[in-house]
């Protein structure tokens, strides 16, 4: 297996393209490329009414808390996206063991967006929030039409020239989720507690091959008892479900290729 690092030769970081993602940025140095982020809510390479009930599943015979960590969070669209899914599906009894979602990136500038609550989106992603949300976004969440999305958009500089909607979050639900700036390595406290849900999507190829089998090998070695790791599209297409299966990780039938449960340990990891 060969994972080659991203290589855009052609690509000029000192301009900024239109995306059909809600918010899109890049990070360089040196004028070369080290990796782009694309996000929106509800995320078309994940199956969502599969991932949450197998969520449910999973986790139906325990009333202990589950540890959701969406790592490269970005700028939340996806974070909010779980959010909202579990808040419908349950009860407030019910969802409270799931919260606060953890959420973390390594981009300051995301994490700060995200922390605002308030976000820009398309007329795709404003369907996806109604499907899937239900009365929990329209009592929770407040659209309101961007006049001019086009000017508003790159005035603030990493999002969508194709937004038309402004969407705020209630304050009331903002607590539900932990915003913070880190790297994956910092966070071992909390891969490694039991029953965690570990989104860590489409970002490994940028890491190179050295850097990817560090990051799985952690990731085998510390995850928790009763733990999964969820990867993207994007990793797939270089064979990150490959590296994690190598590693121990195994494969759950019926959610594609994104969705592992943790080698078991041989020893009790502490909760």
């Amino acid at each position: 297996m060969r994972i080659n690092p991203i290589n855009y030769n052609n690509y000029d970081c000192r301009k900024q393209n239109p995306s059909f993602s809600a918010y899109a940025t890049m990070a360089c140095k040196n004028d070369k490329l080290l990796y782009k982020t694309e996000t929106g809510f509800f995320r078309g390479d994940l199956l969502w009414d599969n991932f949450l009930n197998y969520i449910l599943r999973k986790f139906t015979n325990t009333e202990d808390k589950v540890n959701i960590v969406n790592h490269a969070c970005s700028a939340g669209y996806e974070t909010y996206s779980l959010l909202i899914m579990l808040m419908n599906k349950l009860s407030r009894h019910d969802y409270q063991r799931f919260f606060p979602i953890i959420a973390r990136d390594i981009d300051a500038g995301a994490i700060k967006y995200a922390k605002q609550g308030v976000f820009q989106a398309g007329s795709p992603e404003l369907r996806l929030l109604n499907q899937y949300g239900e009365d929990t976004f329209d009592n929770n969440f407040q659209v309101e039409s961007l006049e001019n999305p086009r000017n508003l958009s790159w005035a603030t500089g990493n999002l969508s020239w194709y937004n038309k909607y402004k969407i705020t979050c209630n304050e009331n639900i903002r607590q539900y989720i932990d915003f913070a700036e880190s790297d994956i390595y910092n966070d071992k406290d909390l891969i490694s507690k039991k029953n965690t849900i570990l989104l860590c999507r489409n970002f490994w190829p940028y890491l190179g091959e050295e850097k990817c089998c560090k990051l799985a090998g952690f990731l085998a070695e510390n995850i928790g008892e009763n733990s999964s790791v969820v990867i993207g599209d994007f990793d797939c297409a270089f064979d990150i479900d490959l590296l994690l299966e190598a590693k121990g990780f195994k494969n759950v039938l019926g959610l594609e290729h994104h969705v592992f449960e943790a080698p078991k340990k041989k020893s009790s990891i502490r909760q």
